[in-house]
């Protein structure tokens, strides 16, 4: 009787487990919305400061920004990619 207790008091060490995933999966999800807002935030700069300077940059610096913002977004889906394989 008294190990029968002591089964009921203890949680079980899938439900651990889960609670684990599930914090973790929040962390990452965390993560992903801070590196989108900061993302929002540089486009909104840019975004800004081509209007403020109202002179065109150089292509090649409109193109390496171009490509360094596609680095990012391609980091943040397959993060993305990641965490939906987690859940599944």
């Amino acid at each position: 009787m008294n190990n029968d207790n002591n089964k009921l008091n203890r949680p079980s060490e899938s439900h651990e487990s889960s609670t684990s995933k599930i914090k973790n999966i929040g962390a990452s999800i965390f993560t992903l919305g801070e590196d989108l807002l900061e993302l929002a935030l540089e486009l909104a700069f840019d975004a800004l400061e081509d209007v403020n300077n109202q002179s065109p940059q150089s292509l090649n610096d409109q193109s390496k920004h171009s490509e360094s913002i596609q680095k990012q977004i391609d980091h943040l889906i397959s993060e993305l990619e990641g965490m939906k394989k987690i859940m599944k």
